[in-house]
């Protein structure tokens, strides 16, 4: 599901590493990798996509202020598939990082 190398491009035009690293395992934003008990591991696709969509968590919960929210002119249904595939793609961070811009 999804091209991985394609999502690369995506996390890069989103400038999402300049919050969660460029190995997606925390800065100033949290660990997103798929690691189940520090990322979002246990996240499903869909959880994922409503997340960049609504600024929401799995549990409804908003995210950090500072998480911009994707509209489809900003990012296409592929290329969310695209960046789902490319943060699993990634090696998995145990390590609990919550970021240092948000509580």
């Amino acid at each position: 599901m999804g091209d991985a190398a394609k999502g690369a491009t995506v996390y890069n035009n989103l400038v999402c590493g300049s919050c969660h690293g460029s190995d997606a395992k925390g800065f100033s934003g949290p660990n997103i990798t798929a690691s189940v008990t520090a990322g979002i591991g246990s996240w499903t696709y869909q959880q994922f996509h409503d997340a960049l969509r609504t600024n929401r968590d799995k549990d409804g919960r908003q995210l950090c202020v500072f998480m911009s929210t994707y509209a489809e002119s900003d990012i296409s249904e592929p290329s969310m598939v695209d960046l789902w595939a490319y943060l699993r793609s990634l090696p998995v961070s145990d390590v609990v990082n919550k970021g240092t811009s948000c509580p």
